[in-house]
């Protein structure tokens, strides 16, 4: 579990179990939305699944919605909740010596972040109304 940056979080303790997977989930929903969204060799890469259009655009309603509620929590908790989950990136503040400044600021945003999409999976806060697509 821990060789991708969620997993790192989880085994060190600083998530919990539900953020995990409401993060692994948002990474789902926007890889399935947007593709890929990590290079990957073409040795790796799998056939794509099939996927009806009705399917699709259900899947593509439920990140609009995620993404509405990490925006209502903050830009700084999207962004971070980004690029842990989507885009795979260990932030920085997990492996200095010395915390930085803003270290703490964007730990708490990622948590903030997770907390959020945990709340709105499990029902406790509504879907926001997602802005339409252009």
């Amino acid at each position: 579990m821990g060789a991708y940056p969620l997993g790192i979080l989880f085994c060190r303790g600083i998530i919990t179990a539900p953020q995990h997977d409401a993060g692994c989930h948002y990474a789902y929903l926007c890889g399935r939305v947007l593709g890929r969204t990590k290079p990957v060799s073409l040795a790796e890469r799998p056939a794509p699944a099939e996927i009806s259009d009705r399917a699709l655009a259900d899947i593509s309603l439920r990140w609009r919605e995620a993404v509405a509620v990490l925006f209502s929590v903050g830009r700084r908790s999207k962004d971070a909740v980004d690029n842990v989950a989507v885009y795979e990136r260990v932030p920085g503040w997990l492996w200095r010596d010395r915390p930085r400044d803003g270290d703490a600021r964007e730990s708490a945003a990622l948590v903030e972040g997770l907390s959020a999409l945990v709340a709105w999976r499990n029902g406790r806060i509504p879907a926001p109304v997602p802005q339409a697509a252009e």
